[in-house]
């Protein structure tokens, strides 16, 4: 019921929004919205169109890249075959900009590789991560690739 009446929301979000037109920031908001209302309704394709929008208009927004990032991983799942490469340049851009919410973007980013079957670099990378924290011992551990 509740995931019904959200979608409720963003389709009638998506129909109001479609047709306005704002100043840049209204722009740059009302385009991040759009995409993140397609994105939960898993038509990405739409979504990645308002997202490239939103980083056009705002190109540093790690928010942007990521949802960019993520709707690309999305596409590939519909046949997109080069989505995981393009959201491995989204995420680490997002990476260089702010290490804010960097475990979610890395998470994705091992999701990235797994998808292009690049496992050892994938590893390679959340490993550094790990180590980098320096709170997890399991990651000592040899890596059987």
């Amino acid at each position: 019921m509740y995931r019904k009446a959200s979608l409720n929301k963003f389709s009638s979000g998506i129909s109001v929004n479609t047709r306005i037109r704002f100043n840049k920031k209204g722009e740059f908001k009302r385009c991040y919205l759009l995409g993140l209302a397609y994105f939960k309704r898993n038509e990405f394709d739409k979504a990645l169109i308002y997202f490239q929008k939103a980083l056009n208009l705002e190109p540093d927004n790690i928010s942007v890249l990521c949802g960019l990032g993520i709707s690309l991983l999305g596409s590939s799942l519909a046949g997109d075959t080069a989505g995981p490469e393009r959201a491995i340049i989204c995420f680490q851009k997002a990476l260089e900009l702010g290490p804010s919410n960097s475990s979610a973007i890395i998470a994705n980013l091992a999701l990235c590789y797994e998808r292009l079957e690049k496992y050892q670099e994938g590893f390679e990378m959340l490993r550094k991560f790990v180590l980098k924290k320096g709170s997890y011992n399991f990651v000592n551990v040899k890596s059987s690739y």
